[in-house]
């Protein structure tokens, strides 16, 4: 005889329902069972398509293990009334024989599901992935802007505050209950309607902002690679086909995308740290003590925008806090190691890249590729493409979603309109991929970042009692306001004393 019990804490609709499955004549029961869900969810761009079967049986033994789960974040949520799944049909063979008893399980797609510290890891990857992109190739410039004194402060500075933006938005989202949706809705429950509408159009500019930096240095990157192999064509040429590219996959090819995603952002970090290994090899002592200790020669706060819009990465917050099963101590580990590594990677790449071209590097990030050894010369060309094109792809849908489900467009005019502005943008800007980056970073980003430090002020100061220790007043109350300020002040900065391109 077999019987289903169903963990009680999992029954709210947004974290994996684990089913243990206890054999009645056996002492011990099968280990942590199977999650089913009740229809199949729509796809989406991490929705990995896989395990197709119709049907699922395990063979009862004493140290089988049968344990999976199925994240809801996957696709959106739409889909989050799958997440209170159950068994759809629990069958057993007739015979009595309980080595040879079988259960099979009806059901659509399923993910393994690891102990707590697997699944914290895979989060902190899936942040670090987030984080560590296209901006991450704009940093070396912006170290000689600032020069590596001054840069190293700032940087530790601007971790520091993206750090606690990115634990006030998870505080947010614990508060609201509501993990699902979208940033605009999370703000105007904290904030209020008209600062939620707000929030949603400077994330839907700050999208269009990324993918027209995508396209200006995706193309420059298939630039370099088409050099290498003797072919000459104009960069406006690679950038238009860029965007062809990451059209029709986007369209039409996002499934097989799904399936290598995670397997690509473990080449783009591996790639990163190859590339930084390689940097520091190749950098000479001269320029060690000549540049490692230099000052800017001119006052400026481009880097600013530069380098927040590289390391600040909310939009896998809610999908972290799912897959951690909202516990706030997960939580916080997942997003402290996440930033802290993913702004050692960045400001490593940026020093080491600065320092290997002896103060060299132009405006064109693709330019590094001149001072690595030829065995990995296009190594780096390469893992930007990669990086590129994933962020693009990830964004695009993103924003058809956005369009479609939220704003209510058409099914075609919401892709016209996710991937023709970028296009238009990329003939009506000066294709500066710094300029680009700086003021997308410096403005929208750091709005965002604002708007989500507030949320995480009005949720920690609804639930703080007067006998709270003090520290959890300082975090509730204090660090808010202060990042805030910092934010804003910083912005104003960057738009009254650099000069922006746009």
């Amino acid at each position: 005889m077999s019987s289903v019990e169903v963990d009680d804490r999992f029954k709210n609709g947004s974290v994996p329902v684990i089913i243990k499955i206890f054999r009645i004549d056996h002492v011990r029961h099968l280990q942590e069972g199977v999650f089913i869900n009740q229809q199949r969810p729509k796809q989406g761009l991490f929705g990995l398509d896989v395990l197709r079967d119709k049907t699922f049986g395990v063979r009862h033994r004493s140290v089988s293990t049968l344990t999976r789960v199925l994240r809801g974040s996957n696709w959106g949520g739409d889909s989050a009334g799958w997440v209170h799944g159950g068994i759809k049909k629990l069958k057993k063979n007739q015979r009595n024989d309980a080595t040879t008893q079988r259960v099979h399980f009806i059901y659509d797609k399923l993910l393994f599901m690891q102990d707590r510290s697997q699944i914290r890891w895979r989060s902190t990857l899936l942040l670090i992935g987030t984080i560590v992109g296209a901006g991450i190739f704009g940093v070396p410039a912006m170290i000689g802007a600032w020069g590596v004194p001054v840069s190293t402060i700032a940087f530790a500075a601007i971790t520091l505050v993206v750090l606690a933006a990115h634990l006030l938005y998870a505080e947010a989202l614990l508060a609201n209950g509501k993990i699902d949706g979208r940033l605009e809705q999370h703000a105007a429950h904290w904030l209020g309607k008209p600062v939620g509408m707000l929030a949603g159009g400077i994330q839907t500019i700050q999208i269009f902002g990324s993918n027209l930096a995508y396209l200006i240095l995706g193309g420059e990157f298939l630039a370099v690679l088409a050099q290498a192999v003797g072919v000459n064509i104009p960069v406006i040429i690679w950038q238009m086909l860029f965007w062809v590219l990451g059209a029709v996959i986007v369209c039409y090819g996002l499934a097989a995308v799904a399936r290598i995603e995670a397997h690509l952002t473990w080449l783009l970090i591996v790639t990163i740290i190859i590339l930084i290994i390689a940097f520091a090899i190749r950098i000479r002592i001269e320029d060690i003590s000549l540049l490692g200790l230099s000052l800017p020669e001119r006052v400026t706060f481009e880097p600013y925008g530069v380098i927040l819009f590289s390391l600040l990465g909310i939009t896998p917050i809610p999908e972290i806090l799912e897959s951690v099963g909202r516990r706030r101590d997960d939580a916080y580990k997942v997003i402290i190691r996440g930033t802290v590594v993913s702004a050692f990677l960045t400001y490593a790449f940026g020093v080491f890249g600065w320092l290997v071209s002896s103060g060299l590097i132009g405006r064109n990030p693709s330019d590094l590729v001149h001072f690595l050894p030829p065995v990995i010369a296009l190594v780096f060309p390469l893992a930007g493409f990669l990086a590129i094109i994933t962020s693009f792809l990830t964004t695009t849908l993103d924003l058809r979603n956005m369009f479609h489900l939220d704003y209510h467009f058409s099914n075609i005019a919401s892709w016209v309109v996710s991937l023709g502005v970028p296009l238009v943008l990329l003939f009506l800007t000066p294709r500066d991929f710094l300029a680009t980056i700086g003021l997308i970073g410096a403005v929208f980003s750091s709005a965002i970042a604002v708007i989500v430090s507030l949320m995480g002020y009005q949720a920690l100061t609804a639930s703080l009692k007067r006998r709270d220790p003090w520290q959890k007043r300082l975090w509730s109350r204090v660090v808010p306001i202060i990042v805030s300020i910092i934010l804003i002040l910083s912005g104003i900065l960057w738009y009254t004393v650099s000069s922006p391109n746009l």
